[in-house]
């Protein structure tokens, strides 16, 4: 399941609710972001052991900001409120590789 975040006080509720999480950074203009999203779908489902969240930095602009997003598709792999890993682009390898590596971390519990 993937949480969509509408602000920076979503973001805080979620990151302290979620120990470890991927949040992607996305917008509706965004060919490559709506391109990417079914694979996104997917390793939210196949990698339970991870939470998954993605805001609209045009309307959630207070998260893009707080970030830095300068790039959509981004990925920010997340743990205990600090960024692990950023991954900037549509990869589709990249993303499947980092959110299995990410995941394999912490195996046994979310």
């Amino acid at each position: 399941m993937i949480t969509t975040l509408r602000n920076y006080a979503e973001l805080s509720q979620f990151s302290d609710a979620h120990f470890r999480f991927v949040l992607k950074a996305t917008a509706s203009w965004c060919k490559p972001c709506k391109e990417i999203a079914p694979l996104f779908q997917m390793l939210s489902s196949a990698h339970a052991a991870l939470w998954y969240a993605e805001f609209d930095v045009d309307k959630a602009k207070d998260i893009g900001d707080f970030y830095k997003i300068e790039a959509m598709p981004t990925f920010l792999f997340i743990e205990q409120g600090q960024i692990k890993q950023t991954l900037k682009g549509p990869s589709r390898a990249q993303l499947q590789g980092a959110v299995a590596a990410f995941s394999a971390l912490f195996l046994g519990g979310r």
